[in-house]
């Protein structure tokens, strides 16, 4: 344990926040430095000689101000100067705590002198008082007390045994001795308690800083991922979309082709008539009137807006079908609508087409891959919600729940991301607050997409 004390009081690395306690203390520090010498001074006001009772509490009272002037300076540097100036103001601190502490061990020989054995007890008491609230404000610092200790004890006890030289004095400097013993092993242990608590302390608010740290990386990397999976969807669904384009162009392309080979032929052939040739001509304005909305539809949907509109789930399903349902008929599926909502719902209308199309061009995937008979897709509404139900003869249970991850997909790697579902799931739940789930019937699988409030625009 000496051992242990002696190797503390080598060096002067304190925890900032411990000298920032022991500089605080001012309540102490006033008790000590202004009350107590004002109590000394009635104490042995006609006992003492006033000169010599002036000058002591002159003394005290200017240690106190220059104690209090280095504390503040000290406060002032603690978070910002080098550890090297913290000891040197710490240092200049600790030297006036231990001048106080000698003057009161001075205070007992013009006691001892001049005053009545009464007057030595309460002394004795305001020493033992002094030395007990010290505990309370310098143990921060151990050297705080410890030299508190050593400036008052030695001294009041020679002065006890040199000028008093009575019995009852002796027996109070061997108390004072015992008590200075077992207080500076007490502060010893109260100083290693509050530092082990800083510490623990500072690691808790360390390892917090650290956590809120990582999950703000996390976060960060979360969305970014995020970011990728859907520049990856999106042009994976541009690639789709142009092979919709292409369906829905065949048809007026030829219809074009075949018109403008007819007036050439008719041209070769010297039989133009006027009323066929204007038919001709009409019906090839017509389809690229045709041709121009069809380009306009893909355009308007892959522009960014991320402004919320109010729309009824009906509009938002036509201007899907409108994209793919060409590409559908193609393949012969049967397109049943039935819409039973008339609710006008605020929504980010083009990012639920996203979600409506990803869900019909799976389903269109999975009816060519299995040839199925006589196909169809069931589209229906009701108050938020829409099913979209095909006859594709369902997606393994095994697999069900996996569909809605990240790069999990049905297709093979040359047909399929894995992304359009995750990104559907990402666009109901986070964007609109909603659900989206599936599940198997008798025919095929039921795709439910149930909207909710959206909190943030």
């Amino acid at each position: 344990m000496g051992y242990v004390v002696i190797n503390r009081l080598s060096s002067l690395d304190y925890n900032k926040q411990l000298i920032k306690l022991l500089i605080q203390a001012k309540v102490g520090t006033s008790v000590v430095n202004i009350i107590g010498p004002l109590i000394y001074f009635y104490v042995f006001f006609n006992t003492i000689p006033l000169n010599v009772l002036i000058s002591w509490v002159l003394i005290q009272i200017i240690i106190f101000a220059f104690r209090m002037k280095v504390g503040f300076d000290l406060l002032k540097i603690l978070d910002f100067k080098s550890t090297i100036a913290i000891k040197k103001h710490l240092s200049i601190y600790l030297i006036f705590i231990f001048i106080n502490a000698v003057m009161w061990g001075i205070s007992a020989i013009p006691a001892l002198m001049y005053g009545t054995q009464f007057q030595i007890i309460i002394l004795t008491i305001g020493i033992f008082a002094i030395l007990s609230g010290s505990m309370l404000t310098l143990t921060h610092v151990f050297h705080a007390v410890f030299i508190y200790i050593i400036g008052v004890i030695p001294i009041f006890i020679l002065a006890l045994i040199i000028v008093g030289a009575s019995q009852i004095y002796y027996l109070i400097a061997l108390f004072l001795l015992m008590y200075s013993l077992g207080a500076t092993s007490a502060a010893y242990m109260i100083h290693l308690y509050m530092n082990n608590s800083i510490e623990k302390n500072e690691e808790v608010v360390l390892l917090n800083r650290q956590l809120k740290q990582k999950v703000e990386n996390a976060i960060q990397d979360t969305k970014l991922m995020e970011r990728k999976l859907q520049e990856q969807s999106h042009l994976a669904q541009m690639g789709e979309m142009i092979s919709m384009i292409a369906h829905q162009w065949r048809q007026p392309i030829s219809t074009i082709a075949m018109g403008a080979n007819n007036i050439l032929v008719d041209i070769e052939l010297d039989s133009i008539d006027k009323n066929s040739l204007t038919d001709r001509a009409n019906d090839i304005v017509a389809k690229t009137v045709d041709l121009s909305k069809t380009i306009d539809d893909f355009r308007n949907f892959y522009k960014t807006n991320k402004q919320s509109v109010i729309k009824k789930l009906k509009d938002v399903i036509e201007k899907s079908l409108n994209i793919i349902k060409p590409s559908l008929v193609n393949h012969s599926i049967n397109i049943i609508e039935e819409y039973n909502s008339d609710e006008e719902i605020e929504l980010y209308d083009r990012e639920v087409m996203q979600v409506i199309l990803n869900i019909l061009k799976n389903a269109q995937d999975n009816i060519k891959e299995k040839n199925i008979k006589k196909p169809y897709i069931k589209i229906t509404t009701k108050d938020r919600t829409i099913y979209i139900c095909d006859n594709s003869g369902g997606i393994p249970e095994d697999i069900i729940e996996k569909i809605f991850d990240p790069y999990f997909s049905t297709k093979d790697e040359k047909n399929g991301t894995g992304l359009g579902l995750y990104m559907s799931k990402t666009i109901i739940e986070k964007h609109h607050n909603g659900k989206i789930s599936a599940q198997n019937t008798e025919d095929g699988v039921c795709f439910t997409i149930e909207l909710g409030i959206i909190s943030e625009k």
